[in-house]
């Protein structure tokens, strides 16, 4: 073998490690989720430069999960298989199919794990809603973390508050919260819930079985995975649906489709609207999220004074939209947290309220 043949030989085996790494890194970055995949690069031109690049110039790598690790030798294993059989740059085009492949392969035990965990926490929340756990599940297309803070924030006055953190929001994110976290001594727990298809926030409301809902707002968010807008309703409802008899459903009254959805619970509701007396240093759209919360504090017992206390006290998190000047005096909206048609409409007014209460009297 001469030497320019060896040398070719090894650039071609760290460009298919690289392409190997690069396409385990966008399978875990979509969640290992084929919707999320196509939604992001369903294009036969985007599908076909990742393919013919993805051993290119930049390194791309997954977060080292057990699921990551376990993927990655099983892929150098086939790779390694192939490479007996086949000439090199072939093995390299064939890192994204194997990738792909092994993905697939890895969902029956991964789905089997997640079934263990789901019901272990399961069992965990039945055990301490016996000792008086009070569990509020909040989810819509905009608003569920703010809510969730200002909830926890105004409930903490009076109860033991355990909330689901930053962007914990998915079935398995949720399910292992819960089984590090919750004890029997917590009084309350909010769960916020997210969704990329039907089906999902059900069965978060199996894991965390809320006796109180809050549906925040629908929009377009993720209209590409969901496919309708009728889709998105449908997915946000269930956690309504899932609520017993006697629970509460809370509704926010100011967007345009949760009023009608409203009558289709026949049990015990809220309709929230904005009062902008409650804070009116906020955001509009923070003193919706804010109101919303106060209903539920109040339906907890909570008293008046305790609720002023409350709200006097809360503390925007640094996943809320924040403003700055930059460079030569730019105004910057930092609102990078997660972005929906309803939140780049509210952040363009904060720009306008805040250069407003900028200006010279």
């Amino acid at each position: 073998m001469s030497a320019a043949v060896f040398l070719l030989k090894i650039i071609l085996v760290i460009l298919t490690v690289k392409a190997s790494l690069f396409w385990l890194y966008i399978w875990q970055l979509k969640e290992y989720r084929l919707l999320r995949f196509m939604a992001e690069y369903g294009g036969l031109k985007k599908i076909l430069r990742l393919w013919l690049f993805s051993g290119g110039r930049r390194f791309y790598a997954p977060v080292w999960t057990s699921k990551a690790i376990l993927a990655l030798m099983f892929l150098f294993a086939l790779l390694l298989l192939s490479a007996v059989f086949l000439p090199y740059l072939l093995v390299y085009f064939l890192a994204a199919p194997l990738a792909t492949a092994v993905v697939y392969i890895l969902r029956v035990p991964t789905n089997f794990m997640k079934e263990s965990v789901y019901r272990r926490a399961e069992s965990r929340i039945r055990r301490a809603k016996e000792k008086g756990l009070i569990v509020v599940g909040i989810t819509g297309s905009y608003g569920k973390s703010s809510t969730k803070e200002f909830l926890s924030q105004i409930l903490s006055h009076k109860f033991k508050v355990l909330k689901t953190p930053r962007n914990i929001n998915s079935e398995l994110g949720v399910a292992r919260f819960v089984l590090d976290k919750v004890s029997e001594n917590d009084k309350v727990l909010v769960v916020e819930m997210g969704a990329y298809h039907t089906g999902e926030i059900a069965n978060l409301a199996r894991i965390a079985r809320p006796e109180i809902g809050i549906l925040t707002g629908i929009t377009e968010q993720h209209l590409a995975l969901f496919g309708s807008l009728e889709n998105i309703k449908k997915a946000k409802f269930e956690l309504i649906e899932s609520l017993p008899q006697n629970g509460l459903a809370v509704f926010n009254g100011d967007n345009e489709y949760l009023p009608e959805m409203a009558k289709r619970w026949q049990g015990k509701s809220i309709i929230y609207h904005r009062d902008q007396n409650l804070r009116p240093d906020l955001p509009p759209h923070y003193q919706t999220n804010l109101s919303g919360a106060v209903e539920v504090a109040r339906y907890l017992g909570m008293s008046d004074k305790e609720i002023e206390a409350g709200i006097k006290n809360i503390r925007l998190t640094d996943i809320m939209i924040s403003t700055h000047t930059g460079r030569g005096g730019a105004f910057v909206i930092n609102d990078t947290y997660s972005a929906n048609p309803e939140g780049v409409r509210a952040a363009f007014l904060v720009s306008l309220l805040t250069r407003r209460a900028m200006l010279p009297s």
